[in-house]
């Protein structure tokens, strides 16, 4: 009896083990919110392939960095140690074989089309199409110009993951959230979803968060700061 439950025991590890090793190996939490940086690869004519929301991996042979001036996260060589092809892992575009093409629109409606390659990364760009700020993803053209930017967890491809995304990144509160929402707030009193956020923030109002916009009594947000503290109405 003691040697059956020992070996259920036993078994329970491997598998916890196990898991945390394929957590590793992914990437991001099921929700990414941790999906902070951008890494990329470089190919054999000097332009990169992005892997967003993803991570570079090889299924043999190691990762070899490169070191250049790229602050949105890591460069890689695009083969392996042993000559093998990176993946970009983890990410919701790694099952798309052939070329497809991702499409996000913007708060804004701006439409931004994506194509993507085999082994999940983007095609090649000879520029930085695309890059974090905070909890807001940012996209430019070739010419370095700002297209417009929009909440990370919105490029998430179901309403389920993007719900589960701003649900980890939301501040915790002491209380459940309301609609009244005690005076916390994000926005001036006036503003509508795809107006730009207060204080000075990067971003429009979403119409998840329509409910932190101050009331007409109390006009003025103040204080607001993106992924770290609500502001307070005045």
């Amino acid at each position: 009896m003691k040697f059956k439950l020992y070996s259920i025991l036993l078994a329970l590890l491997i598998l916890v083990i196990l898991g945390l090793f394929y957590f590793n190996k992914e990437g991001f939490k099921s929700d990414y919110s941790d999906f902070t940086s951008i890494d990329r690869i470089k190919t054999n004519d000097g332009k990169y392939q992005y892997c967003v929301a993803g991570q570079v991996t090889c299924s043999s042979g190691n990762r070899t960095t490169i070191s250049d001036d790229y602050n949105g996260g890591i460069t890689y060589d695009a083969s392996c140690s042993d000559g093998s092809t990176t993946d970009c892992s983890g990410n919701f575009v790694q099952h798309l074989t052939g070329a497809s093409l991702q499409n996000w629109t913007t708060p804004t409606s701006t439409g931004l089309n994506f194509p993507f390659s085999t082994h999940g990364f983007t095609i090649p760009y000879s520029y930085i199409p695309i890059d974090i700020s905070g909890i807001y993803i940012d996209f430019y053209d070739a010419d370095g110009k700002l297209l417009d930017n929009m909440h990370k967890c919105d490029m998430l491809p179901t309403q389920y993951d993007a719900d589960q995304c701003h649900a980890a990144l939301t501040p915790k509160t002491d209380t459940p959230k309301s609609k009244t929402t005690k005076g916390k707030c994000i926005a001036d009193y006036g503003t509508n979803v795809g107006d730009s956020l207060c204080c000075g923030q990067k971003g429009v109002l979403q119409k998840y968060a329509s409910d932190y916009v101050c009331p007409k009594s109390t006009p003025t947000c103040s204080n607001f700061v993106c992924g770290q503290s609500y502001g307070t109405c005045k």
